[in-house]
């Protein structure tokens, strides 16, 4: 079932798969928005401009504030997040655009915890995570690891991912200010990766150098992010200004199809719905 949900908590139902959208001449959109979303973006548009000629989409990463915020300004049609729009931005979004938008749920992740290949800890609590992070646990060895102090790498707080990490993990404590602070997921992988007593966080694809804990026995895979088992799993989302229409509405219709999913599944994140159901 394809879900297009606004933010108003309105919950429409998209008809079907639309046809290719009759043009006069090449069309184009911008989504700008989260590094944790980048390569499905990426991957996304290049299938669906390669299936649909005439049709441009220009993405742009930075982060999924960056994405909500060029969406409020009118200089992007689609904002990519990580996270849920806060009450301000829909109030801004309101203020600006006339109208409270619409949040369209395009996948699922997990947050995952990485650490260095080599460290030996491959476990973690939920409140032990919550404490690393926050700077009561700084020792490897509180967490039946090596005796070696904790690095924590950490995101900016324009991070929708950080953002998330926040609200679900630390709940009412403070990063420890100790954290090294790193622009993209990307940075994270390759931070942790460089540093063995490093930890990080990020989507559900670690990257090399480094491997992801489970939580609370609980390791990230597809089954038990879309069952629930995992605790940390979130949807990734697109915000679009007004409902969407034209090429847009048939994009957001092929990305919340059969097709557009399967590009979810290759690109390592987890599809809204299993293959084939």
């Amino acid at each position: 079932m394809k879900r297009l949900i606004g933010i108003a908590g309105l919950f429409l139902l998209s008809c079907g798969i639309a046809a290719p959208p009759v043009m006069d001449g090449p069309v184009r959109f911008k989504i700008t928005g989260s590094t944790t979303m980048n390569r499905l973006v990426q991957q996304w548009a290049f299938a669906y401009m390669d299936a649909h000629p005439g049709v441009f989409i220009e993405t742009e990463s930075g982060s999924s504030r960056f994405g909500i915020e060029s969406l409020i300004s009118g200089k992007t049609d689609i904002g990519a997040a990580s996270r849920t729009m806060l009450a301000d931005e829909v109030k801004r979004l309101l203020e600006k655009r006339g109208s409270l938008g619409m949040s369209i749920l395009t996948a699922r992740d997990a947050l995952s915890i990485y650490v260095h290949r080599e460290n030996t800890v491959r476990d973690l609590s939920i409140d032990q995570v919550r404490a690393i992070f926050s700077g009561k646990i700084d020792n490897w060895r509180q967490v039946n690891g090596p005796q070696a102090p904790i690095l924590v790498v950490n995101r900016p707080p324009n991070s929708g991912t950080r953002v998330y990490f926040d609200q679900f993990v630390l709940q009412e404590l403070d990063f420890t200010p100790q954290a090294r602070i790193v622009p993209t997921s990307r940075a994270v992988v390759e931070t942790v990766a460089r540093w063995p007593n490093a930890i990080g966080y990020g989507g559900i694809r670690s990257g090399e150098g480094t491997v992801p804990c489970s939580i609370n026995g609980v390791f990230p895979t597809a089954a038990t992010v879309r069952d629930g088992t995992y605790p940390l799993n979130r949807y990734l989302y697109f915000y679009i200004a007004h409902s969407p229409r034209g090429a847009i509405k048939s994009f957001v219709d092929w990305i919340l199809s059969d097709e557009g999913q399967a590009v979810v599944e290759r690109a390592g994140y987890v599809p809204l719905w299993e293959p084939g159901s």
